[in-house]
């Protein structure tokens, strides 16, 4: 078995010193586990969401191209997200939430 020559010896060392500390450290997960909300965030989250939706459907709305019948599937499908949306925020009421 051959020895490692001085500079070799040094050279070697230079090159295991300079691999960056986060090049050893583990990568992050690449879904990581999502926060979940309190209940008063989770309202609130729904009246957001609903309001995106309503923008989003009056952009679609303003649309000259109907795309070949996919834009009016896109808004009824918005529009069946918009009511059970809203049938989420009558449940919570109704439920004390």
């Amino acid at each position: 078995m051959r020895t490692l020559g001085f500079a070799a010896t040094l050279a070697l060392a230079a090159a295991i010193t300079a691999v960056p500390a986060m090049a050893l450290t583990p990568a992050p997960s690449p879904n990581p586990a999502p926060q979940v909300r309190g209940q008063m965030g989770s309202n609130r989250n729904l009246a957001q969401i609903e309001q995106r939706l309503n923008n989003i459907i009056d952009q679609l709305a303003h649309d000259q191209s109907d795309y070949g019948g996919h834009k009016a599937k896109a808004m009824q499908m918005l529009r069946a997200a918009q009511e059970q949306l809203n049938k989420a925020e009558h449940y919570a009421a109704a439920h004390g939430r």
